[in-house]
């Protein structure tokens, strides 16, 4: 019944504004990408998101993991990122349609094309905190096997407010069906690049 309302739903702009994409470069080197970060700064709004990646690209036909590492505004933005470098500029929109949401933007790169395309399409999922949801008694730590501990400003996972979590109805996985998600550090997201969008993206 959920997923029969989410598909039923029609298709709307959920949010938009502007996306940077920053990367921590490596301790040995410099110039290498250890990790990228992107910073939602949506219209009208002193609020900023900091979502950490799980790969050191945005790859255009993969699926890859992030989380929610803080939501601050934008004066509190440079304690955060520290020593993160910027890599691209642009426009974001988060829309909803065909029972998902897609994140959707175009970029103008400043440093390392190789790791970064110029617009991407990726439908967004959010992963259920509750450990019930993965047959498990309590939330495994994996941000300490992946992270340093400097690089990381919250706990993965996040408990998310009842109205929120009931969105998930047991499943390990609840469509992005409000940006609220995205409020909340420790989210932990699934991006699905849309490989079939077809040319450049207009976030705009």
């Amino acid at each position: 019944m959920a997923r029969r309302r989410e598909k039923e739903r029609p298709a709307a702009l959920m949010e938009r504004g502007t996306i940077s994409v920053l990367y921590r470069p490596r301790v040995h080197a410099p110039d290498a990408i250890q990790r990228l970060l992107v910073v939602l700064a949506p219209d009208d709004s002193l609020r900023r998101r900091v979502i950490v990646i799980g790969r050191n690209r945005l790859p255009r036909h993969a699926r890859f993991w992030g989380f929610v590492d803080a939501v601050a505004d934008a004066s509190d933005l440079p304690a955060i990122l520290g020593n993160a470098r910027p890599a691209g500029d642009g426009a974001y929109r988060i829309t909803w349609h065909g029972g998902h949401a897609h994140l959707v933007f175009a970029l103008a790169i400043v440093d390392h094309d190789e790791a970064l395309e110029e617009s991407g399409d990726y439908v967004v999922t959010v992963a259920n905190p509750d450990p019930a949801a993965w047959e498990l008694t309590e939330s495994p730590e994996v941000q300490f096997e992946l992270f340093e501990p400097e690089e990381l400003h919250v706990d993965v996972m996040t408990t998310f407010p009842q109205t929120l979590q009931e969105r998930f109805h047991d499943r390990r996985y609840a469509q992005l069906d409000t940006v609220e998600f995205l409020d909340h550090p420790g989210a932990e997201l699934i991006f699905i690049a849309v490989s079939e969008c077809g040319g450049k993206a207009t976030a705009r």
